[in-house]
This record gives structure tokens, C-alpha cells and sequence, in this order.
């Protein structure tokens, strides 16, 4: 009888982000919340990392909800970065821009 054996080596593929979702309209001082989509082939479990300002230091990491809440102080642009890893250590990461606007509340004259 032969026998024969092979061995047979699974790359790990990363997750693969489909989106990333900011709350609108962002303003000074108020909540905003991002929501990442991603997916994992075979299915794996998935686990969510924010950094607000986008200086590489993840402000938020490893949670498993794919979705969190910060704010901004100051009306301007900012980077948000997001960074997912499944449970076999591929990871990915992306980037969102934001634009804090101020609001300005207009109120009709009134004359009687």
C-alpha cells in the first residue's frame, strides 16, 4: 500500500473594511459617533480600534462593538483612523475625514 501525505499551509487573509460611517451633521461639543463595516473570510471574530486624531496613538482599542463615540472641541478638519483585527492577527486599518462645522442659529425678524 502507498501512502502519501501533503501538508497544506491557510494564509491568513485580514479583514477587509467595507465602511466607515460618521454621524451628521458634526458640531463643537457634540456627540459623534463612527460605525466601521467590515468583514472576515471564513467568518472570525472581529475587534474595533479609533484614533481620534489620527497620531497613531488608538484612543479606543479592541472593543468588540464596531462602532464608538468621541467630540471635538473646535470647528475644523480631522482624520479619524480605525484600525480592525480578527482573531487570527490580520489586521486592517482606514481613515475617515471629518468636517466640525459651528452652527449658527438664525432666527426671523419679527415686526409687528
Amino acid at each position: 500500500t502507498n501512502t502519501a501525505q501533503a501538508t497544506a499551509v491557510i494564509e491568513n487573509v485580514p479583514p477587509q473594511i467595507v465602511a466607515i460611517a460618521v454621524t451628521t451633521p458634526v458640531t463643537p461639543r457634540q456627540p459623534v459617533t463612527v460605525t466601521v463595516t467590515a468583514v472576515d473570510v471564513p467568518a472570525a471574530i472581529l475587534t474595533y480600534s479609533f484614533d481620534w486624531n489620527h497620531d497613531r496613538v488608538f484612543d479606543v482599542v479592541g472593543q468588540t462593538a464596531n462602532a464608538a463615540t468621541t467630540s471635538f472641541e473646535t470647528p475644523g478638519e480631522y482624520v479619524i483612523g480605525v484600525r480592525v483585527h480578527d482573531d487570527d492577527g490580520g489586521v486592517s486599518s482606514g481613515t475617515v475625514m471629518v468636517q466640525v462645522s459651528q452652527h449658527n442659529l438664525y432666527l426671523p425678524a419679527v415686526t409687528r
